[in-house]
């Protein structure tokens, strides 16, 4: 009797490794099919991947949004109509794309001073000129403020501010989430069964990892099974409310050009919300000398359906001599395309 409950426990728990050994071995075959297309650089002790395309008189380094996790690939939409005129890179952070997992805390500093070291050493040097999109926006004030040599230019494309989590309304829908058993699950396999899934919702996301070229689905498909719910990206994720509010009592260098893209789709999914997401924008643009912002048709994604407006204005804003102080008055917003406007 008892070795018939001993081939039960052991049957038990061989069926509850199973997930964890096949998803182990397919990562193991991912790395074999899939390598890096950029450079692999040593951070710290972790490897990051630096990603570049073009050799222009400008560098723009390239920042993801929290959880994006093929960062070289989804901001393709851009880096292809820029990559003419500028240097465009791509440092994937730590728990992001092709580069490790991240060992120290996801603080705004530690990841500032980790892409900084990560640059260097793929041998890029400042000034730069970033462009991050979400959450990437508290790290590019971060980065701004304590070094303000390094950052001639911030690019927000639909970028996070750091009072937005004062609002009830966006900080329960941060702190209300139970993460702790998301990197289990992604172990697991989960998010790779979810890329596998005949959904419309799967088919849809991937295509947009995929940074509109199909060919680059699988590799979409299998760098979303290794990153997304990662311990690295949850730990990011319960860092963005103190990240936010350390930001709080830092500015950007007056002398630091800036411009906002900002999504209608994020303006319109706020009605209820007490912060107004565009007049927030607005306000920061005009605490610098040149500050712009310009409210885009689409969805929080807007490097995926508007990237030919924002290179346009990018090419336009980087061309053009940054002014001496004092500034004209930055105008309130330009709007492109249909939009109901701002709340």
């Amino acid at each position: 009797m008892k070795r018939k409950y001993l081939w039960a426990a052991a049957g038990a728990l061989a069926g509850l490794a199973a997930p964890f050994f096949l998803e182990a071995a397919q990562r193991g075959i991912d790395r074999l099919r899939y390598a890096p297309p950029g450079e692999m650089v040593v951070v710290r002790g972790r490897r990051m991947h630096v990603y570049s395309e073009g050799d222009g008189p400008q560098t723009i380094v390239f920042l993801p949004g929290l959880g994006t996790p093929c960062p070289a690939i989804d901001f393709m939409p851009l880096v292809t109509r820029l990559r003419r005129q500028f240097r465009c890179v791509i440092p994937e952070p730590l728990g992001y794309g092709y580069s490790d997992a991240a060992r120290r805390p996801r603080t705004s500093e530690n990841i500032v001073e980790e892409l900084r070291e990560g640059l260097r050493a793929a041998g890029f040097r400042p000034p730069y000129v970033l462009l991050g999109h979400s959450v990437a926006g508290i790290y590019m004030l971060d980065w701004a403020a304590r070094y303000p040599s390094e950052v001639t230019a911030v690019i927000g494309d639909d970028a996070s501010l750091p009072a937005q989590f004062e609002d009830p309304a966006l900080l329960s829908a941060v702190t209300g989430r139970q993460l702790w058993y998301f990197p289990l699950l992604n172990r697991m396999g989960l998010a790779r069964l979810y890329g596998r899934l005949p959904l419309a919702s799967s088919a849809k996301r991937l295509r947009s990892l995929a940074g509109g070229d199909p060919s680059r689905i699988p590799e979409a498909r299998s760098l979303s099974a290794r990153n997304t719910l990662s311990r690295t990206i949850v730990d990011e994720t319960r860092h963005v409310v103190r990240n936010c509010r350390a930001a709080q009592r830092l500015h950007f260098p007056k002398g630091c050009r800036l411009l906002h893209f900002v999504a209608q789709g994020t303006v319109d999914s706020l009605p209820a919300a007490q912060f107004d997401w565009l007049a927030e924008h607005q306000k920061q643009a005009l605490s610098v000398d040149d500050g712009r912002c310009l409210l885009l048709p689409g969805d929080h994604y807007l490097h995926h359906t508007e990237a030919d407006a924002m290179a346009r204005e990018i090419r336009s804003f980087l061309s053009e001599p940054a002014p001496a102080a004092p500034a004209r008055p930055v105008s309130p917003v330009r709007r492109f395309g249909p939009g109901r406007g701002s709340r």
